[in-house]
């Protein structure tokens, strides 16, 4: 869930000693659903958000919006906006001021919004003063390896397949796929209606249950009358009570044009945060 990204940015920038912290997010919903917890988050850390105004997304200029920003004297700024707003905001803040350290959502890991970025403010500030936080996957284990193997297969259809090889939200997308799939044939039907209550079912750990990596081995047992545990490219799929599944993130900065792990906030400290 969305608002899971608040509480790892929060903890993130805790753990690096902020106290004073600027939330510039896009006035996209999307983006809006990370701010109440980030808020709240942050706030319950011991912390204090000084600015925290929706960003209209791709305006030729943001000098109003940064020097009122700035006039709150933020040592951080929490951020997820659109790359060509990213660039904009940026370069302006830098010419403005100079930068000011940055924690992105997910969405500043992605390729277009590094290159947008990147190519503004230059890849030496990148490297400096940028950090973005996305779900942690590691890309390792069998699952992951037949992911993998898919993906690469698939340059026809997919331009330079091997620049999603890492990344989560491919992973879970993935994952999601195959559970559904998984699901179905479990319920015996295509009916969402029907086989919705089946997605925990092969998901689920338990006693006696086949754990499998690939949608053709949970496809082979379910046939062979057994019931599954689907333990995806993204890892195990554990749902709570209100059927959203989280893990830990990664923080990533930027290094020669690619995001690099740095650390991590773990699941468990998210979920202490959380109640």
């Amino acid at each position: 869930a969305d608002d899971v990204k608040g509480y790892a940015m929060a903890l993130w920038a805790h753990k690096a000693g902020y106290t004073r912290a600027a939330a510039v997010f896009g006035n996209d919903a999307g983006a809006q659903s990370d701010v109440p917890t980030l808020v709240r988050a942050f706030t319950k850390l011991g912390g204090t958000i000084v600015y925290n105004k929706p960003v209209a997304l791709d305006q030729s200029s943001y000098r109003s919006e940064i020097e009122n920003m700035l006039a709150a004297h933020p040592q951080v700024i929490f951020t997820e906006v659109d790359p060509q707003t990213g660039a904009t905001f940026l370069s302006e803040l830098q010419q403005l001021h100079g930068l000011v350290p940055v924690v992105g959502t997910e969405v500043t890991l992605q390729a277009p919004w590094l290159k947008a970025v990147s190519g503004a403010i230059g890849a030496t500030a990148m490297g400096k003063y940028f950090e973005g936080m996305q779900p942690y996957a590691p890309p390792s284990g069998p699952a992951w390896q037949a992911y993998n193997r898919s993906l690469l297969a698939s340059g026809s259809q997919v331009p330079k397949p091997g620049q999603w090889s890492s990344d989560p939200y491919s992973m879970t997308y993935y994952d999601a796929v195959n559970v559904m799939a998984l699901a179905a044939i479990a319920a015996r039907s295509t009916s969402p209606k029907v086989f919705d209550s089946y997605i925990t079912k092969v998901t689920k750990p338990g006693p006696g249950k086949t754990a499998v990596t690939t949608f053709a081995a949970g496809k082979a047992a379910l046939k062979a009358g057994k019931q599954i545990q689907y333990v995806g490219a993204g890892g195990p799929i554990v749902f709570n009570q209100w059927h959203n599944s989280t893990g830990a993130f990664e923080a990533a900065k930027y290094v020669k044009g690619n995001p690099v792990l740095v650390g991590s906030v773990s699941a468990a400290q998210i979920a202490a945060l959380s109640r």
